[in-house]
């Protein structure tokens, strides 16, 4: 007795079958194998400031976050802490914040914008461990993120 479709020959059933498999696959490793970096993705955007990008590295350890300027475009200084340091500085006007994959699960951005009306402060907080049984890197599954701002002063 055959198990395909009425009108399918053995050799379609297989094909749409292994087509199926290679699909399924694809969607749950997001389309990466596991020894490729994923990321960035964006993980916030701040109006007035910017967006927020995350990603990890091939090993399960190293995660990072990046920065790019959102429009109207104003210089923003922007610090990296990582396990309570800093680990880079930089002065942002239209170039992105590059990811740097770090080994630290905390990791945080400190934003400030001078512009005319005033300087503007934020503060985008992230845990990469929180919560997680495995590390996946998909941009559906971010980490868990807190964004605090200051008013303009």
């Amino acid at each position: 007795m055959s198990r395909q479709p009425p009108g399918m020959s053995a050799g379609v059933a297989v094909a749409l079958a292994l087509l199926v498999i290679a699909a399924g696959g694809a969607l749950t490793a997001g389309g990466q194998g596991p020894a490729r970096a994923g990321g960035p993705f964006d993980l916030v955007s701040i109006p007035a400031l910017g967006t927020v990008t995350w990603a990890c590295g091939p090993e399960a350890n190293r995660f990072g976050l990046g920065f790019r300027v959102g429009p109207p475009r104003a210089t923003t200084d922007v610090a990296l802490y990582a396990d309570g340091r800093i680990r880079r500085r930089a002065r942002i006007t239209d170039r992105p914040l590059r990811v740097r994959l770090l080994p630290a699960r905390r990791q945080a951005l400190v934003l400030r914008q001078l512009s005319g009306a005033g300087t503007l402060t934020g503060t985008v907080a992230v845990d990469f461990g929180a919560g997680r049984v495995a590390p996946p890197c998909l941009p559906h599954l971010p980490p868990r993120t807190t964004v605090r701002m200051g008013p303009r002063g």
